[in-house]
């Protein structure tokens, strides 16, 4: 092997991976074949011989970690470069070793412009890192990407703040203490008749300054089980959103989403029955924190529409 190119090192370590050894002494005897092929200079030859040694010590996890802390530095600045396999390597390599690069998380922050499927394989990475010391952190940025102006890439984000149930006290997505149901369901037409005899209960305004994603609003509010009725198209003026959730007591919420035209705020109007004045607050706070998580509540005014009296900013 020594006598080949980078390119045919390559090769070859790829082909031995679909070979299995049949004693512990041949594993060892290839191991220390392939140990030289650590201390290459080519990224590829290098990647290629790590997941090749992962896989043959799979059964010796001391091994393993010992390979891997011997070329921390180097697979570092391949596994965290913006080359795509750079980035499938170091997913390859958080298969065997979950949290091997756990101290390194901001490295695999995304950038503004990136393209999209480097985003995609940089998230994944991300959501395999979390552990008790970085939650926090890595759910902030997790945040920051529902915004984006890819809907793929912004429900990704989502789904990838949901998908962490043992941190999920951590959540500003947090309908606990509502106790909202996951299949409530109520006809467009139930919503109608609802909405007209109900009185108004509460308003709350927020700050909205982006065109709003009706995808992404979409996904975030069915997480935390508020179940759309209506959405208005992206661009339309003014933008509206109907919503309903139902809680295991019965008490119903309906919503009203409103941006008109020319405004920097997104108006809330919220309708219920049976509800308490303490479930209502609690049902006000999750609507907010999923516009928070969607990085766009700031400033926030709450007003009665029954004395339609308007109240300072908090």
């Amino acid at each position: 092997m020594k006598d080949l190119d980078h390119w045919g090192q390559s090769e070859v370590l790829t082909f031995l991976v679909r070979y299995k050894p049949r004693t512990e002494d041949e594993v060892f005897a290839i191991l220390n074949v392939l140990d030289d092929f650590l201390k290459s200079s080519q990224p590829n030859v290098v990647m290629a011989t790590t997941k090749l040694f992962l896989l043959l010590a799979e059964d010796f996890p001391n091994v393993q970690t010992d390979v891997l802390e011997r070329i921390r530095g180097p697979l570092l600045t391949i596994c965290t470069s913006e080359c795509f396999l750079g980035l499938c390597h170091a997913r390859e390599i958080l298969r065997s070793l979950p949290g091997h690069f756990s101290d390194h998380y901001k490295k695999y922050y995304c950038t503004y412009t990136e393209p999209n499927y480097i985003k995609y394989q940089k998230m994944e990475i991300l959501r395999d890192l979390v552990n008790d010391e970085n939650v926090q952190q890595i759910l902030e940025e997790f945040q920051t990407y529902c915004t984006d102006v890819s809907v793929e890439l912004a429900q990704m984000a989502i789904l990838n703040i949901d998908s962490n149930p043992e941190h999920s006290e951590e959540l500003v997505l947090d309908a606990g203490s509502v106790r909202l149901e996951s299949r409530a369901q109520l006809s467009p037409e139930q919503f109608e008749e609802y909405w007209t005899c109900l009185e108004d209960a509460k308003i709350v305004t927020v700050d909205w300054q982006k065109e709003p994603c009706p995808d992404t609003i979409q996904a975030a509010f069915q997480i935390v089980h508020i179940h759309p009725i209506a959405i208005s198209r992206a661009g339309a003026q003014p933008w509206k959103a109907y919503l309903f959730a139902r809680n295991e007591t019965g008490c119903l919420f309906l919503t009203e989403l409103l941006i008109d035209t020319g405004r920097t705020s997104l108006q809330i109007t919220v309708n219920q029955r049976n509800s308490s004045e303490g479930l209502l607050s609690s049902f006000i706070a999750v609507i907010r924190s999923v516009l928070q998580t969607l990085g766009k509540s700031e400033n926030v005014e709450d007003a009665s529409l029954a004395t339609q009296e308007q109240h300072s900013p908090r």
